[in-house]
């Protein structure tokens, strides 16, 4: 009689390890997990350039022929600087970077010039829009890319939008020029909420 329980228990226990399987829906072995997703604004902007720093230099010499000042105009163009750009917020519909004129003044009867290129180079999202005009820096903010939606660039040079300047000097100020050695002006970049 002995046997026959100790056979039947460990039938019933046979049973029970059998039913007791993992994804076996009759003893509910079964859990979840809540997984939230909180993603934080992004507005990231920097300058990249192939190799040193974003600053540009220009050195002007006259010309070499009598009756003309500089051998051409645009006296100097630099297209080193690349803008890359990093944005993701579902609150804001879309961004702009604006340029300006951030300290020190331009060197008068001179005229600093941006064009800003398509972006490439990689990247994804809806990246921004380059002013289709040609931008005289000054002192007051002008848009240069609009509607940044979130997208990303890509980083480093070769990516995200050429910027191109070139310094013109002006004909018609051309009795404002004069020899005061180094004029030095900084440029502010800013990536605004539309």
């Amino acid at each position: 009689m002995k046997k026959k329980k100790l056979y039947s228990l460990l039938l019933i226990f046979s049973c029970f390890l059998a039913l007791a399987q993992p994804g076996n829906p009759t003893f509910g072995l079964r859990g979840s997990t809540l997984f939230d997703l909180d993603i934080r604004p992004i507005s990231v902007m920097d300058l990249e350039v192939s190799a040193g720093s974003p600053n540009l230099t220009f050195n002007l010499s006259a010309s070499s022929e009598a009756g003309l000042v500089f051998n051409s105009n645009p006296v100097a163009t630099s297209n080193t600087i690349w803008l890359n750009y990093s944005c993701a917020n579902p609150v804001v519909g879309s961004r702009h970077i604006d340029i300006s004129i951030s300290a020190g003044t331009m060197a008068d009867g001179f005229e600093l010039r941006l064009d800003v290129g398509t972006a490439s180079g990689g990247g994804g999202g809806t990246k921004g829009i380059p002013n289709p005009s040609t931008v005289v820096v000054s002192g007051v903010a002008q848009n240069v890319v609009t509607g940044i939606q979130s997208a990303f660039t890509g980083n480093g040079a070769l990516s995200g939008h050429q910027l191109t300047f070139s310094l013109f000097y002006l004909t018609a100020d051309f009795d404002q020029i004069s020899h005061t050695g180094s004029n030095v002006i900084t440029l502010s970049y800013t990536l605004v909420d539309d």
